[in-house]
């Protein structure tokens, strides 16, 4: 099989860059640790990197210093809060990554917003499993059974180290990667090739360690179901595999943005009729009915809701929120902050004193966004950095350059969203759900005349969640006859 380069400007589709999944020989290269499939671990940074040239994407580096301040509290609380301390058998166990960890302004705690309602419905059987945050954990929290991961992760890369790559698959990661290489011709940024050869080689080595630990926690824990976060994008394949060998079920719960186009959340039929299906999560719950039909994956699609959007709605539906006018939150998705910065700018000039306008960095250029929205400081265009529903709660309007989660939130929350007309936009959209501008001075006349698009917010959020998830864990791990929780096989 042989694909051709793209002689166009047009956006790869994800239809595109599947193809290279119809071949059958790309499952024929495999680790020699438990006939353990390479693809799976490289399949996320490939095909996003065969999108980068076309969806001009400016991934942010990541700023971090490791400071005494930081490593001690983080060598303190891996320790000391790892995953087999103090362990007792649990029913569900969340894998959550920790940026996801919010301070709440009421209690001063921190709750995880993607997991916490869910945990505690069902307290005394659930457990959260979390990363760290760039080395950081996010302390006290809410939920109080929280356990972290990075152990596990310290341990393996101690083994990677000190381990070289075993001798056959050097040369199974040669071939696959040549393979690649002819099957696969759209182009690539620099270094990819290298990049990915890394990660197959520090996959090779940690894969035996990782068996035995994870083959150790789930004897200890003796889950029923777990939920992993960003289960379909393959790093973590392995947990999945283990886990479904031993009779657990696995899901995934809707943590962002999913589409038609979302590389992660869509495989090729073929791949998937070629057994890949065991390295997939069982279940996958989404918001709403909207997202339940946007995604192609072998998993039975339940709609959940997202309870912390629910719950937070709910809150601020009260007159003490009430805020001024003709106020603007620009979202930024992250990877187009000079699109970004000309806009706002653009918008700053046009509007003179009519509107007033924030922005909302994206978490994962925080540490680096006074740098990237340095022309917005120096103009007095505050970066907001807080909690994003009290941010959206005090603007008016919610404008975004990029498709983002952030937008449907808004709509929950009773805000005018506007999108850029603009084809990165439409790409990541099945349908047309928000009202969009051209430029600067068309979003000014577009927010004066104060015209948006009205929509149903309960289609993107299933309002019961507590009804739908409770019917979930009857039906997967009691085994109780459930209805409330609605669900198809994609």
């Amino acid at each position: 099989m042989n694909l051709s380069n793209n002689p166009s400007d047009n956006i790869l589709t994800v239809n595109e860059l599947l193809t290279i999944e119809d071949d059958p020989d790309l499952l024929r290269y495999r680790f020699s640790f438990d006939d353990i499939l390479m693809w799976p671990y490289i399949r996320h940074r490939f095909l996003l990197s065969a999108q980068i040239p076309s969806l001009k994407f400016a991934i942010p580096p990541q700023k971090l210093r490791l400071l005494p301040r930081i490593v001690f509290p983080y060598i303190y609380h891996s320790i000391a809060h790892n995953p087999y301390s103090g362990a007792k058998t649990q029913d569900i166990i969340f894998f959550s990554s920790g940026v996801v960890n919010i301070r709440n302004s009421v209690s001063s705690c921190y709750e995880n917003r993607l997991y916490d309602h869910f945990a505690g419905e069902y307290p005394e059987q659930t457990m959260l499993i979390e990363d760290s945050d760039q080395f950081q954990y996010h302390r006290p929290r809410n939920y109080r059974s929280v356990k972290y991961h990075d152990l596990i992760d310290i341990i393996s890369w101690f083994v990677c180290n000190s381990t070289p790559t075993p001798s056959r698959d050097q040369q199974t990661i040669h071939a696959f990667v040549a393979y690649l290489q002819k099957a696969f011709t759209y182009p690539l940024p620099p270094g990819t090739w290298d990049m990915l050869r890394a990660k197959l080689h520090t996959a090779a080595k940690r894969l035996a360690f990782l068996h035995q630990a994870y083959a150790f926690l789930f004897k200890r824990l003796c889950p029923k179901v777990l939920f992993i976060e960003g289960g379909c994008y393959g790093m973590r394949s392995h947990i999945i595999k283990w886990a479904k060998e031993l009779g657990i079920a696995t899901a995934e719960v809707q943590h962002g943005l999913i589409s038609k186009n979302h590389i992660d959340y869509n495989y090729s039929p073929a791949i998937i009729k070629n057994g890949y299906r065991s390295y997939l999560p069982d279940y996958f719950l989404v918001n709403g009915k909207y997202w339940a039909n946007t995604v192609s994956l072998p998993a039975d699609m339940v709609i959940i809701g997202n309870p912390y959007i629910t719950e937070t709605v709910r809150a601020m539906q009260s007159p003490e929120n009430k805020h001024p006018h003709s106020s603007v939150l620009f979202i930024s998705g992250g990877y187009q902050p000079n699109v970004v910065c000309n806009l706002v700018l653009g918008f700053y000039q046009h509007s003179g004193p009519t509107f007033t306008c924030r922005l909302r960095p994206h978490p994962m250029e925080r540490s680096v966004a006074d740098t990237r929205y340095r022309s917005l400081l120096d103009r007095g265009i505050a970066l907001e950095n807080g909690n994003l529903y009290h941010a959206m709660s005090q603007a008016d309007y919610i404008v975004a350059l990029e498709a983002s989660t952030v937008l449907f939130e808004a709509l929950a929350i009773g805000k005018k969203v506007f999108v850029l007309n603009r084809p990165e936009v439409s790409y990541y959209l099945d349908e047309p759900v928000f009202a969009t501008f051209n430029d600067a001075e068309d979003l000014v006349e577009k927010l004066a005349s104060g015209n948006s698009m009205s929509v149903d917010p309960d289609y993107f959020f299933h309002p019961d969640w507590k009804n739908a998830y409770r019917g979930f864990i009857d039906r997967v791990v009691y085994h109780k006859n459930a209805a409330t929780a609605t669900s198809r096989r994609s």
